[in-house]
């Protein structure tokens, strides 16, 4: 199936203005997760959509291929399908798949997205795919940052929170974080357009809880690693420390 990969990134998050410009040992953030999607076997080509020229130039000088988009979007998803449109107007790409790979997620490898494209072509049932992965630090499990998942049987997501979810009444359960990434079947990308917002979404501040609370599946991969995502300044100090050992 053709995919592409589209890193949705603007200049003005409430916790951390600025971030995909942040520097990082020399390096925009916005850099690092293109430098680590790119080595992606599944996808054919990456772009960054955002609508804030800073970004653009940034992505331009390292080498990059961006979209510019409006200002209209509220969230990564929406600005993909506007990207999409885009791409498809100005190229010859007519992707079956889209992976939206999240501008604060500098650990991202190019195996770790084509596990959640392999995750969404093997589940035929799924309308999209994401990556979570295994913790037991308590302070990410308690973290409204760090948005945590649960699943069923097959793998598939049941609900993701900003709560610490499974409530650990007993030992045992896996604690799960959800990591940035998502691939779409480019049906879902049109359907979830013209879905109203929902009220857990807006309840968690969590997009992807408009596919479930529509009954679409969401196939989850597991790496075998840990991220760190960058949601503030403090996060970001943590990763140069991470990298600098």
């Amino acid at each position: 199936m053709s995919c592409i990969g589209i890193i949705p990134a603007r200049y003005g998050s409430s916790r951390f203005p600025g971030k995909p410009l942040a520097d990082l040992l020399g390096r925009p953030l916005i850099q690092w997760v293109y430098d680590g999607t790119r080595p992606s076997k599944k996808i054919s080509s990456l772009f960054v959509a955002t609508d804030d020229q800073r970004i653009a130039k940034a992505v331009k000088d390292f080498g990059g291929d961006y979209i510019m988009t409006s200002d209209e979007p509220k969230n990564g998803t929406e600005r993909i399908i506007e990207a999409l449109k885009t791409i498809r107007q100005t190229t010859n790409l007519d992707p079956e798949i889209v992976v939206n790979v999240q501008a604060d997620e500098p650990m991202i490898t190019g195996d770790d997205i084509d596990m959640a494209v392999q995750a969404l072509a093997t589940d035929s049932d799924a309308s999209v795919a994401t990556i979570a992965y295994r913790t037991d630090e308590k302070a990410r499990y308690l973290d409204p940052n760090s948005v945590k998942v649960v699943l069923d049987s097959r793998s598939r997501a049941l609900y993701f929170s900003r709560s610490p979810i499974p409530y650990g009444r007993k030992p045992g359960a896996d604690i799960l974080i959800h990591a940035g990434v998502y691939a779409y079947r480019v049906d879902a990308l049109n359907a979830y357009a013209s879905m109203p917002k929902t009220r857990l979404e807006l309840s968690e501040s969590l997009e992807q809880l408009r596919f479930l609370e529509n009954g679409h599946i969401i196939a989850v991969a597991l790496p075998d690693k840990q991220f760190i995502s960058v949601d503030t300044k403090q996060d970001l100090d943590r990763l140069h420390d991470f990298i600098s050992t």
